[in-house]
């Protein structure tokens, strides 16, 4: 019991601890300024504090996951990901009913007993798993030139499958996010660097032929590209045309970020009202209340966390683990920057929330969760060479 207890005690990160103690404050702070501006249908419903219970919940998930042998989920990366897979695939036979209802033009929950699922969340960890470990296997293995094509070939294949089903139901930030963890886990594997630059000139050549086609050949996307999709970049590229109804989001979320100045209007002054502020829109809430200070300290913490988490990845002693904490910085930090990007009209409004600050169940206790396998990783070799005291 105690040799356990001290195992688990030894992987935990003390600064990434105290740094997600932080953001719950944050998150629980802002919240209870938010509940004046929310809509009268969910004002009475206390986010602050069902937030509070969601990140014991996740706090939970973290420490139990520290007890796992990391290495141990090397071998069960495939019955994970076919997990995920499964997951996203019944959501296709149950749209539309009590089990996967529609949501904002979106069926992209499982609900079973009063708990909601979502299962795109646990596809992204599932995801960074198996590539990171078919990075690590290749990284061990006697290779030339030809196998490094295969080896994106079957990477792509790998990412290519839930990112349809996620892109369908539709939830294209999710989508994207997967993307961006197969696109940084290739970019540091073993393979050539002429190939990793090719793979990128690849996706930037592919978001330059997107835009070309729907400046041009609307006709052709529209084809392929969910409505609802397309509309966001509508309200994106012409928000102004659009403020009544497709950009009203954008354009409430901007009014709020402006209000809010330098040193913000103050919690206890609503001034904007705004759409899903506890959410997606949590920091233009933060922006509004608290103004450029505030907004400009939480950036802050969150590069110390990507910076940090970065040398976390050099002290794991397998390159599985080094694979896997990239790939959770690459979700981590994609969300953050679309996030933020789409609060303040750079980047199209995806459904993104902002990592460990919006209000949520499965994402904020899945982002715990995946920290807690980061620390599990990172921390490998320092609990080996302590391990004979216990």
């Amino acid at each position: 019991m105690w040799s356990h207890l001290k195992l688990i005690w030894l992987k935990m990160d003390t600064t990434l601890l105290s740094l997600l103690a932080l953001f719950m404050l944050i998150s629980v702070w802002v919240l209870s300024a938010v509940q004046a501006i929310l809509p009268v249908t969910i004002a009475n419903v206390p986010f602050p504090q069902q937030q509070i219970v969601w990140y014991i919940i996740g706090f939970v998930a973290l420490v139990a996951v520290l007890y796992v042998e990391f290495d141990q989920l090397q071998k069960l990366h495939w019955w994970l990901y076919g997990l995920g897979v499964g997951l996203l695939l019944l959501l296709v036979p149950l749209q539309g009913t009590s089990f996967v209802p529609n949501i904002n033009g979106a069926y992209r929950w499982i609900q079973v007993a009063g708990v909601t699922i979502q299962p795109s969340e646990l596809m992204k960890i599932f995801l960074t798993l198996t590539l990171a470990s078919m990075a690590a296997t290749y990284a061990r293995r006697p290779r030339q030139g030809r196998e490094d094509l295969w080896f994106i070939g079957k990477t792509c294949l790998v990412t290519f499958v839930p990112f349809v089903l996620v892109f369908t139901q539709p939830d294209l930030g999710s989508g994207l996010v997967l993307l961006m963890i197969f696109l940084a886990i290739l970019f540091v594997s073993e393979i050539d660097w002429k190939w990793a630059i090719g793979a990128l000139g690849f996706v930037a050549a592919s978001i330059a032929g997107f835009f070309y086609l729907f400046l041009n050949h609307i006709s052709l996307v529209e084809r392929v590209v969910p409505g609802h999709s397309l509309n966001r970049v509508y309200a994106w590229l012409d928000p102004y045309s659009y403020a009544s109804d497709l950009s009203y989001q954008l354009m409430r979320s901007m009014n709020k970020i402006g209000a809010g100045q330098i040193t913000g209007v103050g919690r206890n002054n609503p001034l904007v009202s705004l759409p899903e502020a506890h959410t997606d829109f949590i920091f233009a809430s933060l922006a509004g209340f608290y103004g450029f200070f505030g907004a400009t300290t939480v950036i802050l913490l969150y590069f110390f966390f990507i910076a940090y988490t970065l040398r976390m990845s050099r002290r794991a002693d397998s390159w599985f683990g080094t694979y896997f904490i990239i790939g959770m910085i690459a979700m981590f930090g994609f969300q953050v920057f679309q996030n933020i990007g789409m609060t303040i009209g750079v980047l199209p409004i995806t459904g993104l929330p902002l990592p460990f600050l919006s209000y949520g169940g499965t994402s904020l206790v899945v982002s715990l969760f995946a920290v807690g396998l980061m620390m599990n990783a990172a921390h490998k070799t320092y609990v080996r060479r302590d391990i004979q005291k216990i």
